[in-house]
């Protein structure tokens, strides 16, 4: 019977694998909806008269959201990669202490 207090290193590194996948899916749907931002904004949706101008103008600079939405879907997936690596040095170490010494396995 499995020890329910001890670490499940299958699941950790499932889940880390999980976070890096969405992560990579979160980036490219954001990288999608950035361009069209940018699209829309480039194709001077709200006319070239002194209005439309103002309007637009109104709506402020997109490009520290844009960096934002980019930074987060590229943050969750170093995220992702960080502890599937990091699960991974923990268990290449808990084979070596095994071999060397007989010790516990997680």
């Amino acid at each position: 019977m499995t020890n329910p207090y001890l670490p499940n290193p299958d699941a950790a590194l499932s889940t880390s694998a999980s976070l890096t996948t969405s992560g990579n899916r979160m980036r490219d749907a954001v990288s999608t909806a950035v361009s069209q931002i940018e699209g829309l904004q480039a194709s001077n949706p709200w006319g070239d008269d002194e209005v439309g101008q103002t309007y637009q103008a109104s709506l402020g600079d997109t490009s520290e959201i844009t960096a934002a939405m980019r930074g987060l879907g590229e943050g969750i997936t170093g995220f992702g990669n960080i502890a599937q690596s990091g699960i991974q040095q923990i268990l290449d170490i808990d084979d070596m202490s095994e071999k060397h010494m007989g010790g516990l396995r997680l």
